[in-house]
């Protein structure tokens, strides 16, 4: 799909797993029927606002996921620490 908003060789491949057709339809040609009706442009519009929400959902997945990690290491380095002190000796902020 990259290849398809810029222009360039994209980096992914698809494999199929069973026999397939696979069409092929030229940028130009695409873009003249996604505006050759208004029910093709808001489909259009849908299916990119989907893709678009989806990554947003990704990445804040991503975040989460690396927030839950980054905690997990500074409770097990918190708890580490108060073993080795005692509570009433280290510095309260």
């Amino acid at each position: 799909m990259d290849s398809f908003f810029d222009g360039c060789h994209s980096d992914f491949v698809i494999q199929a797993i069973k026999k397939t057709e696979v069409l092929v339809a030229e940028k130009e040609d695409f873009m003249h029927f996604v505006y050759e009706s208004p029910e093709n442009t808001s489909l259009y519009i849908n299916i990119l606002e989907g893709l678009v929400k989806q990554q947003l959902d990704r990445e804040q997945d991503l975040l989460q996921d690396s927030l839950k990690s980054d905690m997990s290491v500074f409770l097990r380095e918190t708890l580490s620490y108060s073993k080795l002190f005692p509570i009433n000796i280290l510095p309260t902020i």
